[in-house]
């Protein structure tokens, strides 16, 4: 018997913030089984998580207001340290790896990514923390 898409199942599982997510996966998984192509599931899927996302957004326009602002500021904060020290980053390795371009090109990979990574980490936390200090926590939909 077919299945519809697993990959696309778990994100509106995760993703959707609808409380009708189950009968929503019913429904498409009906219809996916009279014969629609997985690219019109993926359709659906996709469409269903923008919806229930905008409801949400359009639920709580405050908590999305604080969570963008505190992500900008940890983020703007990160992005203004990393570019106040990245002129000292030659003085950190040895000299003779920048002579070569695939070591410098590692390098900045490697760094680059850690700074992203570190950065994408600080604003989720902020953000969630801005979350749990608002109290809307409790008994929300998001």
């Amino acid at each position: 018997m077919k299945q519809p898409p697993k990959t696309a199942t778990w994100l509106l599982a995760r993703l959707g913030c609808s409380p009708e997510n189950d009968a929503i996966l019913g429904d498409l998984e009906e219809r996916y089984l009279e014969g629609k192509p997985a690219s019109w599931y993926w359709m659906q899927i996709l469409i269903a998580i923008a919806v229930s996302a905008s409801k949400a957004i359009r639920d709580h326009r405050a908590l999305v207001l604080r969570a963008v602002i505190a992500g900008t500021f940890v983020s703007t904060s990160i992005e203004a340290g990393v570019a106040h020290y990245r002129p000292l980053i030659p003085y950190w390795i040895p000299l003779e790896w920048w002579s070569s371009e695939t070591l410098r090109t590692a390098f900045k990979f490697f760094v680059g990514s850690a700074v992203h990574l570190s950065l994408t980490c600080v604003s989720g936390w902020a953000i969630v923390r801005t979350y749990f200090k608002s109290g809307t926590h409790r008994g929300s939909s998001v």
